[in-house]
C-alpha cells in the first residue's frame, strides 16, 4: 500500500529527464514551406533544429510529435471559459471550494458531450486532474475572510465613486491638515486567544495544558484611530452586558 502511494506521488510530480523536444505543428508547417521553395529535406531539418530522419518521419505521418497516448480533456478555449467563470465567482465573493470545482469540471464535460475519464458515480473530476487544472491556470486554494452581504453590496464602483467625490469636496472646503485627519476602524478582540503559543513540555506527554482566564472567551469590540503623521487615540474597548452603576459616575 505504501509502495503504491509512493509510485502514484512520483508519477504525479514527474519531471522530464531528457532534453528531447517535440516537433510542433508550426515547425512542421515551416519545414513544408521551405521544401516547397526548393530547399532539401536535410537543409529544412537543420533550419527548424531537427534531424533529417525525424522530419521525414513527421512528413510521412502528417502531424507533429505527440507525447504519449493521452489527450487533453478540455481545449484551450474551454479551459479559458472555465477559468473566467472561476475568477468571476471569486470577484462576486462566491468562490468555489475544491469539491465544487471538481463538480463544475464534471458537469461542464457532461453538458458539452466532451469525452472524459471522470467518475460518473461520484459526479466529480479527479483530484489530480483538478489540481493540475488549477496549477496550469494559476489558481490556488485560499482561506477567505468572512464578509457580510451588506458590505459586499456596498463595495461597488458607484458607492466608491460617490465616497471619494464627497471626500474631495470636504477636503477642498475645509482644507484639513494631516494632524486633523484620523482613520478610525473597529475590530473584534477575543478575551481568550484561540491559538496559544507552543511551550516546552516533556517528550511523550499526551496532554499539554496552559492556564487561561476562561476556556470560552468573549468578543470585545475595539475602536482605534490614527492620523497620517502618527498621532493616535488610545483604543476604546466596548464590553457587552456591562452596565455602570450610578455611583461610579
Amino acid at each position: 500500500m505504501v509502495a503504491g502511494s509512493l509510485c502514484t506521488e512520483k508519477m504525479r510530480n514527474y519531471k522530464r529527464k531528457t532534453q528531447y523536444m517535440p516537433m510542433t505543428e508550426d515547425q512542421l508547417a515551416a519545414a513544408r514551406t521551405l521544401i516547397a521553395r526548393g530547399v532539401s529535406i536535410s537543409q529544412a531539418a537543420k533550419e527548424i533544429g531537427f534531424h533529417e530522419s525525424t522530419l521525414r518521419d513527421r512528413l510521412q505521418k502528417g502531424g507533429g510529435t505527440k507525447l504519449g497516448r493521452f489527450r487533453a480533456t478540455f481545449s484551450a478555449e474551454q479551459e479559458a471559459q472555465l477559468l473566467n467563470h472561476c475568477i468571476d465567482l471569486d470577484k462576486r465573493f462566491f468562490g468555489l471550494t475544491l469539491k465544487s470545482l471538481r463538480f463544475l469540471l464534471f458537469k461542464y464535460a457532461e453538458e458539452n458531450n466532451i469525452p472524459h475519464q471522470f467518475s460518473v458515480e461520484a459526479q466529480l473530476a479527479g483530484r489530480d486532474f483538478t489540481r493540475t487544472f488549477m496549477k496550469r491556470n494559476k489558481l490556488s486554494l485560499r482561506v477567505p475572510r468572512k464578509t457580510s452581504v451588506a458590505r459586499t453590496m456596498g463595495f461597488n464602483r458607484i458607492q466608491l465613486t460617490q465616497y471619494f467625490n464627497n471626500l474631495e469636496a470636504i477636503m477642498k472646503k475645509y482644507n484639513f491638515s494631516p494632524n486633523q485627519i484620523f482613520n478610525m476602524d473597529e475590530t473584534g478582540v477575543q478575551t481568550v486567544p484561540n491559538i496559544l503559543p507552543k511551550h516546552v513540555a516533556p517528550t511523550g506527554k499526551k496532554e499539554v495544558a496552559k492556564a487561561v482566564a476562561a476556556e470560552q472567551g468573549q468578543t470585545v469590540s475595539a475602536v482605534c484611530a490614527v492620523s497620517p503623521i502618527g498621532y493616535f487615540v488610545p483604543p476604546f474597548f466596548y464590553i457587552r452586558k456591562k452596565k455602570r452603576k450610578s455611583a461610579s459616575y
